[in-house]
């Protein structure tokens, strides 16, 4: 399924940055009215399936209260949550400084879609090849640690090189070791976590998720106002921090 949203990405992201090229960024946010539009009609022709099950709502409130107990009763779990979120979280803000430092590195705004498919297909590609990736590092836990340090390596290494070829290589090392990791971490996580529990464990995860990146959010700003190029060289040494205090061992990462 990630696989899937993933080539929309990379089809949409060129066509954006040409829109861009010939009109201006305002028009490719207009012209994505055509494919909700779209959407709009497929979501129409759905039909709930009928069920004798009752259906119950949750609050999002109790939901994040259950997951934290949850969590609270298993230290693996915690460690392996704990190690997904925070290099997801570091991974994902690129996403909103690449553009401007491949711009100020002389792109074209017709190519930053090429950039972003680039990025896109780097993760399609590792989160397809997971039992290849173990293999070459030798182990679970060895892959989890190489891919969160290469991704801190190549954050660090964009704030400090300037020649554009080099970046366009560590912005696609950090979509595919950085941005694929959390698929990787699935399905061990599932493993902790029984068939009922499952759906309020993974939510709870999700909104813990984007707690953290909301609440990184207006340092990240203060950092890039502050120095573009600064604030890749804080994210990097924080992931690579990040990579070498995880606790995650071998016997977590069971099949």
């Amino acid at each position: 399924m990630r696989t899937a949203e993933l080539i929309s990405f990379l089809i949409a992201a060129p066509i954006g940055s040409w829109i861009a090229h010939i009109s201006s960024p305002r028009y490719s946010m207009m012209y994505i009215a055509i494919p909700m539009a779209l959407a709009t009609l497929v979501a129409l022709t759905l039909r709930e399936p009928r069920t004798k099950k009752k259906i119950e709502s949750k609050r999002y409130l109790n939901i994040l209260v259950g997951g934290i107990k949850y969590f609270k009763g298993h230290k693996i779990l915690r460690t392996l949550a704990f190690d997904s979120i925070m290099i997801r979280v570091l991974s994902f803000y690129m996403i909103w400084m690449y553009q401007p430092l491949i711009g100020s590195q002389g792109m074209a705004i017709l190519y930053y879609g090429f950039v972003h498919a680039g990025i896109t297909g780097a993760e399609i590609i590792f989160m397809n090849n997971f039992s290849r990736l173990e293999n070459i590092f030798g182990s679970k836990k060895r892959y989890l640690f190489g891919s969160a340090l290469v991704t801190g390596i190549s954050l660090l290494m964009l704030g400090i090189n300037s020649y554009l070829p080099l970046t366009i290589i560590l912005i696609m090392l950090v979509g595919g070791f950085g941005m694929s990791r959390h698929i990787f971490h699935q399905s061990y996580l599932n493993k902790y976590i029984e068939s009922h529990n499952r759906a309020t464990v993974i939510s709870s995860m999700s909104m813990l998720y984007n707690f953290v990146k909301g609440a990184l959010y207006p340092i990240l700003g203060i950092l890039v106002e502050w120095n573009l190029k600064g604030a890749f060289i804080v994210l990097g040494i924080v992931t690579i921090i990040f990579s070498i205090i995880s606790k995650v061992e071998e016997e977590h990462l069971k099949d």
